[in-house]
């Protein structure tokens, strides 16, 4: 009888390189910020990178474990490393960009950033099963 032995979860180490890509991201948004009062960010854009970010280090962990494949057709049921970081940094300047090209057109604005965030929240959501 053969027993299983899980995988270890990938290091906080690996998990925090990882995630320092996005925070970078995040840092050069906040300080490209103009000083006057209209945010060059909407608070909307933080929750979707922050989701996006949750996304990839739940991912990057489970496909690490051997316990779970990517089911996003995109980056294909294996991706490595660079392909899933590289895929999700990709993912959110495009979505960065999309968003701050709707400005002139609050309720596109508005809209875009919902669906995103719902859609993302929902993936998020869907992973955590596999996470714990």
């Amino acid at each position: 009888m053969s027993r299983y032995y899980p995988q270890p979860v990938a290091s906080w180490g690996d998990i925090a390189k990882m995630l320092a890509g996005f925070a970078l991201f995040a840092a050069v948004m906040v300080a490209s910020s103009p000083a006057h009062a209209e945010p060059f960010v909407p608070p909307e854009e933080y929750a979707f990178q922050a989701l996006n970010a949750a996304d990839a280090a739940e991912t990057y962990s489970c496909l690490h474990r051997g316990t779970c494949v990517e089911l996003n057709p995109l980056f294909g049921r294996h991706p490595s490393d660079a392909a899933l970081l590289g895929g999700k940094a990709a993912l959110g300047v495009s979505h960065f960009l999309v968003a701050h090209l709707l400005r002139n057109s609050p309720k596109a604005e508005r809209a875009f950033e919902t669906v995103s965030i719902v859609v993302q929240g929902g993936v998020v959501a869907a992973n955590l099963r596999l996470v714990f």
